[in-house]
C-alpha cells in the first residue's frame, strides 16, 4: 500500500499499490485533487510515502518518501464522470525502491 500526499501537509489525500519498483498504481481522480485546482498535478507536487503503517508514529524506521517523476493519467478517463470509466492512472517514482517486506 502507498499513501499519496503534497509535500506541504500532513496527511495523505489518496492511496496506491505499489506495482513495481519504480511505479504506483492509483484512480485517476485523486490526480485531479482539489489542491490541483481541478487539473492534474505536477509531478513533484506528489510525494509518495511507502512502508508507514502508523502516521501518529513520527519515527517509524521503515517509512519512505517519494516524489513523483511523472504522472500518466488514462487518456480516456474524463474527470468528474459519474461513471469513472478509465479512473487509472500510474505514478512514476524519482527513484527505484527495494522490493521487501516492507515495500512490495
Amino acid at each position: 500500500m502507498a499513501a499519496i500526499k503534497f509535500p506541504y501537509k500532513q496527511l495523505p489525500f489518496c492511496g496506491g499499490s505499489l506495482i513495481a519498483s519504480r511505479w504506483i498504481m492509483t484512480a485517476a481522480h485523486c490526480m485531479y485533487n482539489h489542491d490541483c485546482f481541478k487539473k492534474p498535478c505536477w509531478n513533484l507536487e506528489i510525494v509518495v510515502i511507502l512502508g508507514e503503517h502508523d502516521f501518529d508514529d513520527p519515527n517509524d524506521a521503515n517509512r519512505i518518501n517519494v516524489f513523483a517523476k511523472s504522472i500518466h493519467i488514462h487518456p480516456s478517463y474524463v474527470d468528474g464522470s459519474a461513471n469513472f470509466e478509465h479512473d487509472v492512472a500510474l505514478i512514476e517514482l524519482l527513484f527505484e525502491v527495494n522490493l521487501n517486506h516492507y515495500y512490495s
